[in-house]
C-alpha cells in the first residue's frame, strides 16, 4: 500500500468512527514528494487536545562534494584572473626578485616604480575585467599571484645588444629590432640610432687633437667602440699631453667610463 493510502485509510477511520468524538483536520498538506503533516485536534470535555502525525517527511538535500574549479573556488578563480592580467603586463611591468622592487617600462627602459604605482597599473587592467567593482583583498590577492606570473631575476645583459632611445642595436649585425618582454634592459643609451648620421665635428675634433695623426685617430675610436659594446680583452687608455690639449674633452665624450689623472 502506497504512502498516499495508507493515509487516507487513516483518515477515514477517524472520521467514520462512532466511538470516537468528533474531528476537526485543521491542516493537511498533500504533497508527499516534500513533506505531507495532518495536524488533528480532538474537542472533549470542552478542551482541545493537540494531536499530530507525521506521514512524510521532506528528504534531507545531500551536499554536493567540493571540486577545485567550480563555482565558488575563489583561490583557483583569482589565479586564472591574475594569469589573463599577467598576459596583458608583461611587456610594462615585472616584479625584480632580487631586489623586491616593481619595475615599469617606458620606451624600453626598466625602471623602479612605486608599489602603489604597480597597484595602480594593476588595477587599471582589473577594473576592465571586474566592472562591478571588488574587495581590497582581490586586488592584493592578484598582487601576490602577479609577483609570480612577473618574476624576474636577472635582466639582459648581451655584450652584443645595445640599448638605444629607439630600439636595441645589435653591434655584430648593426640591426636595430623594436624593444620586447624577452628583451629587459634597467638601461638604456639617451640616444637614437641612426645609421646615416655624421659626427664631422668629434671627427675634425679628433684630427685637430692628436695633430692630423691619423693612427692616434683609429686607436682612439677603436678604444671608444670596445668601452660603448664590450670586448674579450681588458683595455685602458692613457692620454698623456699638456694643458688644453684635449684629455679632458676626450674622457667626457666617454661618458661614465672610470679616469685617474697622473702625474709624470
Amino acid at each position: 500500500m502506497s504512502l498516499e493510502d495508507q493515509r487516507d485509510a487513516f483518515l477515514s477511520d477517524f472520521v467514520t468512527s462512532d466511538n470516537m468524538p468528533s474531528l476537526v483536520v485543521t491542516s493537511l498538506t498533500t504533497e508527499l514528494a516534500s513533506v505531507t503533516t495532518a495536524v488533528i485536534t480532538e474537542k472533549s470535555d470542552g478542551e482541545i487536545m493537540p494531536k499530530g502525525y507525521i506521514i512524510g517527511s521532506k528528504p534531507k538535500k545531500n551536499k554536493k562534494p567540493f571540486k577545485a574549479g567550480q563555482e565558488g573556488d575563489e583561490a583557483e578563480k583569482e589565479s586564472k584572473l591574475a594569469g589573463a592580467i599577467a598576459d596583458q603586463l608583461k611587456d610594462n611591468l615585472v616584479y625584480d626578485e632580487i631586489g623586491g622592487d616593481w619595475y615599469g617600462q617606458k620606451n624600453g627602459l626598466w625602471s623602479v616604480v612605486s608599489e602603489k604605482r604597480a597597484l595602480r597599473i594593476i588595477m587599471q587592467v582589473l577594473d576592465r575585467k571586474q566592472p562591478f567593482g571588488y574587495a581590497i583583498s582581490k586586488l592584493n590577492n592578484i598582487k601576490s599571484f602577479l609577483m609570480i606570473y612577473l618574476l624576474i631575476d636577472k635582466w639582459t645583459n648581451n655584450r652584443h645588444l645595445l640599448p638605444m632611445a629607439n630600439g636595441v642595436l645589435n653591434t655584430q649585425t648593426m640591426q636595430l629590432i623594436e624593444y620586447s618582454h624577452k628583451q629587459r634592459f634597467n638601461w638604456q643609451l639617451p640616444y637614437a640610432y641612426d645609421p646615416d648620421a655624421k659626427l664631422d665635428v668629434i671627427k675634425r675634433w679628433l684630427w685637430e687633437a692628436s695633430g692630423q695623426d691619423l693612427e692616434s685617430v683609429n686607436i682612439i675610436r677603436a678604444f671608444f667602440k670596445m668601452a660603448l659594446v664590450g670586448g674579450d680583452i681588458q683595455k685602458f687608455l692613457e692620454l698623456i699631453g699638456g694643458g688644453g690639449t684635449g684629455k679632458s674633452t676626450l674622457t667626457r665624450l666617454l661618458g661614465g667610463c672610470p679616469r685617474i689623472p697622473t702625474k709624470i
